[in-house]
């Protein structure tokens, strides 16, 4: 969990710096604060549970599980963005 941790904020580190050095201050801003939106609209959808007939239909152990996988395709896609936009 540390080195995913680690390579979670090493790559939005590095996608802020290539931000700030190719876009305006305020539009880095404007995609971070609706980036954090986005992502604690996940979280809180998650922790609530989407329910269908009573049921919930993604459990909380089920993202646990499927968390190493998500974190892979975070970080490749943050590296794709990367070199398709640089």
């Amino acid at each position: 969990m540390t080195i995913e941790a680690f390579f979670a904020n090493s790559a939005l580190l590095t996608v802020v710096v290539y931000g700030f050095m190719t876009q305006t201050w305020y539009l880095v801003l404007l995609a971070a604060a609706l980036m954090n939106i986005m992502a604690s609209l996940m979280i809180a959808a998650v922790q609530l549970g989407i329910f269908v007939d009573g049921k919930p239909l993604v459990k909380l152990s089920q993202t646990y599980k499927m968390m190493p996988v998500l974190a892979l395709a975070v970080v490749s896609g943050t590296l794709t963005t990367i070199f398709y936009i640089g």
